[in-house]
């Protein structure tokens, strides 16, 4: 269990690598409050396939 945000995402990323994904984009901020920080942070993954059309 991560104790930061990094660590977090650090994880997160890895986890979904390791089940056949691959990142596609970076992590940014998805709401902003009223003090300008973000409440939620994103990033998009998208399945890896084979070249026969079926997910790794």
């Amino acid at each position: 269990m991560s104790l930061s945000m990094l660590g977090a995402q650090r994880e997160i990323t890895g986890f979904l690598i390791d089940h056949g994904y691959t990142p596609a984009g970076l992590w940014e901020p998805k709401v902003e409050c009223e003090h300008g920080q973000a409440h939620e942070i994103v990033r998009k993954f998208r399945v890896v396939v084979r070249p026969d059309g079926s997910p790794l």
